[in-house]
C-alpha cells in the first residue's frame, strides 16, 4: 500500500526536485524576512486586502494572503497571492512540493517553457495564458492565481513580486 511519503517521493521525482532543491540564482546565504507586498505592485493593480493565514505546515514562519484587483474592472479581474516565508531555501523548496501535492493536475510545466521567468525555481499553469504561477526565490515561496470572474494573466504580478524578492 502506497503511503503519503511514497506519494511525496513520486511528486519530487516528477518535478525533478533533486535538480533544483536547495539551489538559488543569487547569494546562497541570502534570506528574506518580513516580506510585504506593495499596495500597487504593478500599474493598474491595487490591493484589496491582506490577511495573515495559518496554513502552510510546521516549517512555515509566516503566510500572508493578498487579494489584488485591476483598478478599472469593477473587481471582475482579481488575483490572489500567497506569500510563504520559510527559515531556509530548502524549506521553501520542500514547501513548493507541499503545495503541488494539493493540486489536481499531475504536473505543471516549468515557467521557462511557458514564457515566464521567475524565482530560483518556477512552475506555471498549462495553456497560452498564465493564470497561475508557483515559484520560490530564496526562502520565500509565492503562489499567484487568477481568481476573478474574468480570467487574467498573472505574469506581470509574478515579475513584479520576483523583482521585489531578488
Amino acid at each position: 500500500m502506497a503511503t503519503q511519503d511514497d506519494y511525496r517521493e513520486a511528486v519530487k521525482a516528477r518535478y525533478e526536485f533533486s535538480a533544483w532543491s536547495g539551489r538559488v540564482k543569487g547569494d546562497p546565504d541570502a534570506t528574506r524576512k518580513d516580506v510585504k507586498l506593495p499596495e500597487t505592485p504593478v500599474e493598474g493593480w491595487i490591493l484589496e486586502r491582506v490577511d495573515p493565514i495559518g496554513e502552510g505546515g510546521e516549517r512555515v514562519e509566516a503566510v500572508d494572503r493578498y487579494l489584488f484587483r485591476r483598478r478599472e474592472t469593477d473587481g471582475r479581474e482579481r488575483v490572489m497571492v500567497r506569500l510563504y516565508q520559510y527559515p531556509t531555501v530548502l524549506a521553501a523548496h520542500e514547501g513548493l512540493i507541499d503545495v503541488v501535492m494539493t493540486f489536481m493536475a499531475t504536473s505543471l510545466p516549468r515557467c521557462a517553457s511557458v514564457g515566464t521567468e521567475a524565482g530560483d525555481v518556477c512552475f506555471g499553469s498549462p495553456g497560452d495564458v498564465q493564470t497561475g504561477t508557483l515559484f520560490a526565490r530564496y526562502n520565500v515561496l509565492v503562489q499567484v492565481e487568477s481568481i476573478g470572474a474574468d480570467v487574467v494573466s498573472v505574469s506581470s504580478l509574478v515579475q513584479a513580486i520576483d523583482a521585489l524578492l531578488a
